[in-house]
């Protein structure tokens, strides 16, 4: 997972050097975001490299409507009666050079999270994404959005975003452990976010005792959670267990989690003990 920080747009910012290999998306950072902001058609966020301040991957949302026979294509004739109020991710790119390092995934989970937020003030009832090509649908499809019945680029997620941004985006976590407890946490979870309503809202699931744990945990490193990264891509990580109970592994998800797990590359002994630490974690 290549970490990078999220920002709203601005014209400050470089991106010129920005190619995803997909020139009508490269031409609409370049040209037409800016406007687009302006005019208050679409909100752009950016996603920064920390060690150069090169724009890696964006993505832009606007507000959107499916009309009865757009709604029909999506769910089916007859299944809704009326227009259904959409957001719409109407763009999505990563800078070929970051392609399969996670950025793409960072910036979905990131609009789901925006959606989560925007849907305790304005209803409503469907993410829409219009895919630029059969790449975009496999990936999209790849965390849970389905296509419209007779619209092969156009795709929908109708989760209770509200209540679990990361629903559609189930293989967002990792996995840390301290003093024996091991937790499933979303990757973009700070520590300013650790009371309990924001926690259960981000799918932070772990005891009081743990949550104590967790917080000395970081206090030691002095940063934010996303430090104790320790295993990306862990296909739908089992529910976190309480402190006193074992995470439940599939042998695969073991290897998995086995493999990410280099602890040679870690410069902070203290940090390099918690990842060993993983190592004793065994399926039940």
């Amino acid at each position: 997972m290549e970490p990078v920080e999220i920002v709203p747009f601005s014209r400050g910012i470089d991106r010129s050097g920005f190619s995803c290999g997909k020139p009508d998306l490269d031409d609409w950072l370049l040209r037409r975001a800016g406007q687009q902001e302006r005019s208050y058609n679409t909100r752009t966020f950016l996603a920064i490299h920390p060690s150069d301040n090169d724009v890696v991957g964006y993505y832009a949302t606007t507000a959107y409507r499916l009309d009865l026979d757009e709604a029909s294509r999506a769910y089916g004739v007859g299944k809704r009666q009326y227009p259904v109020p959409a957001v719409l991710l109407a763009r999505l790119a990563v800078d070929r050079r970051f392609a399969g390092r996670g950025v793409g995934r960072q910036l979905l989970v990131h609009a789901l999270e925006g959606c989560a937020e925007a849907s305790a003030h304005v209803g409503f009832e469907v993410v829409v994404v219009h895919a630029i090509d059969d790449e975009a649908v496999t990936f999209y499809a790849r965390y849970g959005f389905s296509r419209f019945a007779d619209h092969p680029l156009h795709l929908h997620a109708d989760e209770d975003l509200a209540g679990d941004a990361q629903s559609a985006v189930i293989d967002s976590y990792y996995l840390c452990t301290y003093q024996g407890c091991t937790f499933r946490v979303c990757h973009s979870w700070r520590w300013e976010d650790h009371m309990t309503a924001k926690s259960e809202r981000l799918n932070l699931r772990c005891s009081t005792e743990a949550l104590e744990l967790l917080r000395e945990a970081a206090s030691l490193q002095n940063q934010d959670l996303t430090s104790f990264v320790l295993g990306a891509s862990i296909d739908r990580a089992r529910t976190v267990l309480t402190a006193d109970r074992a995470l439940k592994l599939t042998p695969a998800e073991i290897l998995q989690l086995e493999r990410a797990l280099d602890v040679d590359e870690i410069p902070n002994p203290q940090l390099a003990a918690l990842v060993r630490s993983v190592r004793g974690v065994q399926r039940t």
